[in-house]
């Protein structure tokens, strides 16, 4: 039927930057745990971290030296996708929120509910309370005369005379 065989790349199973030999390392402590070697599959674990942080140093440094090429040339729409490939997809961190009596909510309604709450609470002025003002009695000072001003005036532009000088009607 098919003269021609069409070969295709194996797939997988882990992430993107993780070499074949890391794979088969992995598959081979897997194995070791079926069998019941859990020893060996633990001496594996080591080796098995190392391979894993130089595969990924290898592929950050391979995606670092492509995207100083796209930026070289001018190549955004590259430069963008390889970040994201990256960086992955921002996550929403609902996070969580403490009930009035130190329970965590973890559902959106709950947490919806608390900050309805919270902010009922700070803004709810009690009607009740009326404030207090402490009336004072201040004494008006004299009127300002005119020489006073004349006085103060020639003093800023520069011309001062002397208190003996000085006249005031």
């Amino acid at each position: 039927m098919a003269d021609k065989t069409v070969l295709r790349k194996e797939k997988k199973n882990g992430p993107r930057w993780m070499s074949q030999d890391t794979l088969k390392v992995v598959e081979k402590r897997r194995n070791m745990k079926m069998e019941g070697n859990s020893e060996g599959a633990k001496k594996l674990n080591g080796e098995i971290q190392k391979r894993i942080r130089k595969d990924k140093e290898k592929y950050l440094r391979e995606k670092c030296r492509e995207l100083k090429e796209h930026r070289k040339n001018g190549r955004t729409k590259e430069l963008h996708q390889q970040i994201r490939e990256i960086c992955g997809k921002p996550k929403i961190n609902t996070g969580t929120l403490k009930s009035r009596t130190g329970k965590d909510y973890i559902e959106k309604d709950k947490i919806i509910r608390r900050w309805k709450e919270y902010t009922e609470d700070v803004y709810v002025k009690d009607l009740n309370t009326s404030m207090h003002f402490q009336e004072q009695t201040y004494t008006q000072e004299p009127m300002v005369m005119k020489c006073e001003v004349r006085i103060a005036l020639r003093d800023i532009s520069g011309e001062i005379k002397q208190p003996a000088q000085m006249s005031c009607q």
